[in-house]
């Protein structure tokens, strides 16, 4: 399944921080980094992080203060503006009307109905075969966006709403904590949802970046100037992680899986 054709999925990961340049020199301790850069005029440079060659997400300078220092995710869709139109009626919030970011492609900054951020793309170039990385070998691939995670109120609330939009079947399991909802295009994983487990927490899209020792992940982010937000946690039959914050704020989450069943792409 190639991310960046595939209807419903996701694509590209994206930090907007207050220092682009002290968020690369972070991230690229914690993680196998690598990076490039692209000049986008008045708006700065956007730097681009790279494993084995491949894009993994993008860096750049939040445009304003009113912007929390977030990481920011896309989902892959065939046409924005009928995506758009269908998120409306479905009772998402558009955030700023889709616009076109030449040499990338169409996109949209939008809100699930419970106030979830993410954003819609059309890539301008569908031909991303170089740039494509298999989503069933990030599982492995240390520094690979491997799993993305909706945490709401009402985590079965968000099914109806993902399903129509993205054509996304949610297998639901329960957990000690309550349903968790894995999501599937076809017969592949994807992502989860469930309801946060924290009253105040906002809703959002979280994601997992793969690791293969945990432990010796931890020790980097605590070197590089990184915050644990939590003890880490070891689910049995899936793995070990933990969110951090990185020194401006942002939060993802590292993760050692556990050796899996494969699973096919189609």
């Amino acid at each position: 399944m190639n991310p960046y054709k595939t209807h419903g999925a996701f694509s590209w990961s994206e930090l907007m921080t207050t220092d682009p340049e002290a968020a690369r020199e972070y991230y690229s301790s914690v993680f196998p980094w690598t990076f490039s850069e692209m000049e986008m005029g008045d708006d700065g440079v956007y730097h681009v992080a790279a494993v084995g060659g491949k894009p993994v997400g993008g860096i750049m300078k939040r445009p304003n203060e009113h912007i929390p220092v977030h990481w920011g995710y896309y989902i892959t869709v065939q046409d924005v503006d009928e995506t758009v139109a269908r998120l409306k009626d479905l009772g998402g919030t558009v955030v700023m009307e889709p616009f076109d970011a030449p040499g990338v492609g169409r996109m949209c900054p939008v809100a699930d109905p419970q106030g979830a951020h993410f954003s819609v793309i059309a890539y301008e170039n569908t031909d991303q075969e170089r740039h494509a990385r298999s989503v069933v070998d990030a599982f492995t691939q240390e520094g690979a966006f491997s799993w993305f995670e909706l945490h709401v109120p009402d985590a079965k609330a968000a099914e109806d709403f993902y399903r129509e939009l993205f054509g996304w079947t949610i297998d639901w399991q329960e957990m000690p904590h309550g349903p968790y909802g894995v999501v599937k295009i076809g017969d592949v994983s994807i992502a989860g949802i469930v309801s946060s487990p924290m009253e105040n927490a906002p809703p959002h899209w979280a994601s997992y970046v793969t690791v293969t020792d945990f432990e010796a992940h931890a020790g980097r982010v605590a070197d590089a100037g990184g915050q644990a937000l939590m003890d880490a946690i070891t689910v049995p039959t899936v793995g070990t992680f933990a969110y951090v914050a990185d020194p401006q704020g942002a939060v993802l989450a590292g993760i050692q899986y556990e050796p899996m069943p494969e699973q096919q792409e189609s």
